[in-house]
């Protein structure tokens, strides 16, 4: 009956979608699919008719979820909204890398319909700003998020309970091409809070694949990009920590101040979604004191203009820490990195830092050896440009965050 009602609505819903904007015509899209989805899950539980039934309901939705899939949904949040002046009203909001949609309950405490959606592409939203709970007259214990609107009603205000789903729609909006007006430094500055809220982003479990496998060792064959060294000052030294120690100290960093964030902060990154270290699952004994440790970050990042590539791409590292920094080391910090958005995708970078005492030194000054090599899936006809430009930005990178490190540490970098 249910296939039957929606190849009945299948014209109409050309028809409709013919003479709407394309972009408001992608959220109305999202949204309809979204609403079937919940309709065949209560369909199922009701009629309890078991597996079969349950799929040749999915079947009946197939197109649906095809389009779904495409539109990459990201979660369905009961909130209350209020739309410009108007009244504040309890319904759900649903969010897509297409836009944002808002369903109000109906005075039965179901939804309105289709009818009364407020589907808002992601081009016609300006600002996000999050609020957070005040007390006294005119305040409100829940987390706001406030979408400035460049189209009417000017302004769509939605209020939940946790501030998880504000700053889900915060990071959505960036992803999918908005801009914060904050600039980049503070989405970066994110890169310290552990901000997935669903399943790990794309390119992750293929990353945290490989290391697992690895022990945290990296397997791709890799060369020596740029050596150096850090040599702790007076005042640094008269701390009494051993400059092997107290790099893994600043390793281990992830906020905002870290040298990692710097890095990240100087690419102009966006949209960032970060975790904080945890230990290697592979490794039997694995521990925050002597490692190995993990940690990753997904974020958008602007690419120089090259001819048939994009301006920006997603990005996705795996950071893996080998050492307790204490005797002789030496202390690793590696990375597996891919980007998603380019037009050779079979491949991973992976460059490593190794830190180790100076030959002669009684420890106080470190040896860094700064190395990358790349891991093909398969053959490319491109390998050498791609080879030759990520040793040359992986050389780039090494050199800025060696000296954001010397920095935070008061260690003089040398040649």
């Amino acid at each position: 009956r249910l296939q039957q009602e929606c190849e009945r609505l299948e014209p109409h819903v050309e028809a409709a979608m013919a003479i709407m904007p394309a972009e408001e015509g992608q959220v109305a899209l999202v949204a309809i699919c979204q609403r079937l989805t919940e309709l065949e899950r209560l369909m199922a539980a009701a009629l309890d008719a078991g597996e079969g039934m349950r799929s040749s309901a999915a079947s009946s939705s197939g197109s649906c979820a095809w389009r779904r899939e495409q539109q990459r949904i990201h979660e369905v949040t009961p909130c209350i909204a209020r739309e410009g002046e108007g009244h504040w009203r309890p319904g759900a909001l649903m969010l897509s890398n297409a836009g944002l949609s808002f369903d109000p309950y109906s005075s039965e405490g179901g939804s309105c319909g289709a009818a009364s959606f407020r589907n808002i592409a992601w081009s016609d939203v300006e600002k996000v700003e999050e609020r957070q709970p005040t007390s006294g007259l005119g305040g409100s214990a829940l987390y706001e998020a406030d979408v400035k609107l460049r189209r009417t009603p000017g302004r769509l205000r939605v209020q939940f309970s946790v501030p998880t789903p504000v700053r889900r729609l915060q990071q959505v909006w960036l992803v999918s091409g908005g801009s914060d007006t904050t600039g980049s430094v503070a989405q970066a500055s994110s890169i310290g809070q552990s901000t997935i809220t669903q399943a790990e982003p794309e390119g992750i479990p293929e990353l945290l694949s490989e290391v697992n496998e690895s022990a945290g060792e990296l397997t791709a064959s890799v060369e020596s990009v740029y050596k150096t060294t850090l040599v702790p000052s007076q005042a640094s030294s008269a701390t009494g920590i051993k400059p092997l120690a107290r790099v893994r100290q600043e390793l281990l960093k992830t906020g905002e101040d870290s040298a990692v964030a710097r890095l990240w902060q100087s690419r102009g990154v966006w949209g960032v979604q970060a975790t904080d270290w945890e230990p290697l699952s592979s490794v039997v004994g694995a521990d925050e004191a002597s490692g190995p440790l993990v940690r990753h970050l997904h974020f958008w990042m602007p690419l120089k203009k090259m001819p048939m590539a994009p301006d920006k791409t997603r990005l996705s590292i795996v950071y893996i820490l080998l050492g307790d920094g204490q005797g002789g080391g030496p202390l690793v910090l590696s990375q597996v990195s891919k980007s998603l958005d380019v037009p050779v995708k079979n491949f991973m970078v992976q460059a490593t830092h190794i830190f180790r005492p100076e030959a002669g030194s009684d420890g106080e000054a470190l040896e860094v050896d700064n190395k990358v090599g790349v891991k093909w899936d398969g053959s490319c006809w491109v390998k050498g440009i791609v080879e030759s430009q990520s040793k040359s930005q992986a050389e780039e990178a090494a050199k800025d965050y060696i000296n954001f490190l010397g920095e935070d540490l008061a260690f003089g970098v040398g040649g």
